[in-house]
């Protein structure tokens, strides 16, 4: 009996492991570059949403001589281009948050710098989509100037019935070899 409910064990789990998931790689092709003497190793930036408007969080960490260094972040689309001032880096680190600028060609593709001192490093950086918890007029908004209410699409790519169906498969299955079992059993009478 023990040799059968192993079996039905071990179909059960390889059902499972077949079963598709769900997994989601970020948009885009991007790879990070690995920086070249940079100093500015290990330094990160992102945009992000707080309380409607658009920020640009960033952690920036310097190795090397120099203290305090000016820090500035350059965006640009190849005919635009913009300087954010972050701050000065003081023992190596600089950690803030900036608005995003106002300039209506930064919510297009962009290409973004963080530099400090004579140090400069490459960073993926875009506007986050509209939304209601994130206002982009320029984006998100429709005629009237209302931004969509709609939710992303999130979750699974598979229909919960078809998850479920599959589920009860695999149940009638456990439950089939669990009742053949018992009744091959030698010394059991009908």
């Amino acid at each position: 009996m023990w040799g059968n409910v192993l079996r039905a064990t071990l179909v059960v789990l390889a059902l499972g492991w077949i079963m598709p998931s769900a997994a989601y790689a970020a948009d885009g092709p991007y790879t990070p570059v690995t920086p070249r003497d940079s100093g500015l190793a290990g330094s990160t930036v992102e945009a992000l949403c707080r309380f409607g408007d658009t920020w640009i969080a960033f952690d920036l960490t310097r190795d090397g001589p120099g203290d305090p260094l000016p820090a500035s972040l350059r965006m640009t689309n190849g005919e635009s281009a913009v300087e954010v001032g972050l701050g000065d880096m003081t023992g190596g680190r600089l950690v803030g948050e900036v608005p995003w600028p106002d300039a209506e060609w930064t919510r297009g593709d962009i290409r973004a710098v963080v530099r400090a001192g004579d140090a400069e490093l490459a960073v993926p950086l875009a506007m986050p989509a509209a939304s209601p918890g994130c206002a982009d007029a320029a984006a998100g908004a429709d005629e009237d100037g209302a931004l969509a209410t709609a939710l992303p699409d999130t979750g699974l790519s598979i229909p919960i019935a078809a998850i479920a169906v599959g589920g009860v498969a695999v149940a009638g299955g456990v439950g089939a070899l669990l009742l053949t079992a018992r009744r091959a059993r030698p010394g059991r009478r009908g």
